[in-house]
């Protein structure tokens, strides 16, 4: 797999993990690594499934990691899947932050507020499991050609303080 990596053809990552289902997660945690560390597309490294979980799409990434479109087998919804990218955390220490962070999160009712459903580990990897919101990004929304009218802007910039105010006033500081 690294090799075909390094040398520019697309390994099949599915046909690994196949080939070897006893140890199946923990392979695709590496090979999600190896896809970060090496500049693979995220196309190869698309996970087929996390826990109950079958992965549709990549929603997002960014510096501490990776965000999924899935589809829950058991109530059968849409759900957006944050995943850190393998190793992230220094410590136990900082896992258990993280965790508590997410357990905080999990307590936020706010219609601006994304509700958790469900925090869990599978292998090394620590899945946050998060209502889907179909739509787009902010970022999207400001970068359109045209510039959105500021009674519409003021309308967003509200939402996104009275989100804030309500997580804070629950104890929740987000780290961004």
């Amino acid at each position: 797999y690294l090799a075909d990596v390094q040398e520019g053809r697309s390994p099949n990552k599915a046909e690994l993990l196949a080939a070897h289902p006893e140890i199946a997660s923990q392979l695709d945690a590496c090979l999600a690594g190896i896809d970060l560390v090496h500049g693979a597309s995220g196309e190869e490294s698309l996970p087929r499934s996390v826990g109950r979980y079958t992965v549709l799409d990549t929603l997002g990434e960014g510096a501490f990691g990776r965000v999924y479109l899935a589809r829950d087998t058991e109530l059968n919804r849409l759900v957006a899947l944050k995943m850190p990218h393998v190793g992230p955390f220094a410590s136990a220490d900082e896992l258990d932050q993280f965790l508590q962070e997410a357990r905080t999160a999990a307590q936020l009712d706010h219609d601006g507020i994304v509700t958790i459903y469900d925090v869990f580990r599978d292998g090394e990897q620590v899945v946050i499991v998060q209502q889907y919101v179909d739509g787009h990004d902010l970022r999207t929304f400001l970068a359109t050609p045209q510039s959105p009218p500021p009674h519409r802007c003021a309308r967003i910039l509200l939402g996104i303080a009275e989100a804030v105010s309500a997580a804070h006033e629950c104890g929740f500081v987000h780290r961004d």
